[in-house]
């Protein structure tokens, strides 16, 4: 067991014989506590109010989960490991749907959501270094689009997003507008899927 106190409060930690983590008791005396399979994949958490259920598909990776307020999760891979779908469901009914597209060397190209009915598309272009230069968000008519210049030493440096252009013309972080404006660029970035 092994115990973390910061504040006077402390966090104790349980591992089995293999070293998984096998519950968590934090200081107001709640716990969460893990199970693993054979290949010491994890296949269920569990606190006083919430549990899941995890399935996985031969090559280790995480294909369903069961969640407690019977909302089941289901995923889908390609050849490479990138995550094709995800795909909520509460009974019969979808809650969200994730699809995935990727390019050559695996960076995502184009997401589809569907979540509440409602479908968003996202496009995504890169330099020759990966980095992410323009999304194009397509919401029903509503298209945005919105492009970064990044400089040859990989600085970012210009950021427009629909009709707004935001310039970074000094990476002061001591400065409030400044800092505000260099987060904003180096935030627009594309989260992988396999990342959720």
């Amino acid at each position: 067991m092994n115990k973390v106190v910061r504040d006077n409060q402390t966090i104790q930690y349980q591992y089995d014989a293999y070293g998984n983590r096998t519950k968590i008791t934090y200081p107001d005396n709640t716990s969460i506590t893990y199970q693993y399979d054979l290949a010491g994949r994890m296949t269920k958490t569990v606190n006083a109010s919430y549990y899941s259920n995890y399935e996985y598909d031969a090559l280790g990776r995480m294909t369903k989960e069961w969640m407690c307020n019977n909302v089941v999760i289901t995923k889908s891979y390609d050849n490479n490991g990138n995550l094709l779908t995800q795909l909520a469901k509460l009974g019969t009914r979808t809650l969200s749907s994730y699809t995935y597209v990727y390019n050559a060397i695996n960076s995502v190209a184009k997401q589809t959501e569907i979540l509440n009915g409602a479908t968003t598309v996202k496009e995504y272009s890169y330099n020759e270094n990966d980095e992410l230069i323009k999304t194009v968000k397509t919401q029903g008519t509503t298209k945005t689009t919105t492009e970064t210049v990044i400089t040859l030493t990989g600085n970012k440096t210009e950021v427009t997003e629909g009709q707004v252009t935001y310039k970074i013309t000094k990476l002061d972080k001591k400065s409030p507008l400044n800092k505000g404006l260099f987060e904003y660029a180096i935030h627009s970035s594309v989260k992988l899927p396999n990342s959720f």
